[in-house]
């Protein structure tokens, strides 16, 4: 009987091990995706569905600004939307979480991670200039009706601990 449940118990720990942390497409995203929006003009080629941030400030004067985005792709042409980015000093913030997701009409979410991202200069030719730049593209992926949204987290332990 012990050895049973021992080895259901394990089962158990394998079966929710194998599924990654973050692996599931966010309520959010799901939500962002059944919006309805009103009828566009023909050269509308994107809509935002959303754009929302939330910024704390700890008493050690961190920042920890969490940012949720979404767009509807409206026409072939607004495929250009489908990009996320985050901008940091690599000194002073850190990227914790960059994610992405693009969810097709009738088809299984695509999901984007670190494994995607690219990390560039914030400005190649100004080598005094320390910003720099992750991005996630489905540009290539996204089509007329598709859903794109990113998420990511950003740690920054700037003196300048305020918010524009």
């Amino acid at each position: 009987m012990k050895l049973r449940i021992a080895i259901l118990g394990i089962l158990i720990l394998a079966t929710s091990a194998s599924a990654a942390p973050g692996d599931e497409t966010p309520q959010w995203v799901q939500q962002a995706a059944t919006i309805r929006i009103p009828t566009y003009d023909k050269d509308v080629p994107a809509v935002v569905l959303v754009n929302e941030q939330m910024i704390t400030i700890g008493s050690d004067g961190r920042t920890n600004q969490v940012f949720n985005y979404a767009v509807r792709i409206l026409r072939r042409e607004g495929r250009e939307y489908a990009e996320g980015h985050v901008v940091y000093i690599p000194d002073v913030g850190k990227v914790k979480e960059f994610r992405a997701w693009l969810l097709r009409p009738g088809s299984e979410a695509k999901r984007y991670g670190k494994d995607e991202a690219m990390d560039i200069a914030g400005s190649p030719n100004d080598v005094y200039n320390e910003y720099r730049v992750k991005v996630i593209s489905a540009t290539n992926d996204a089509d007329a009706g598709a859903v794109f949204a990113y998420s990511y987290t950003l740690e920054d332990r700037s003196v300048f601990s305020q918010a524009d």
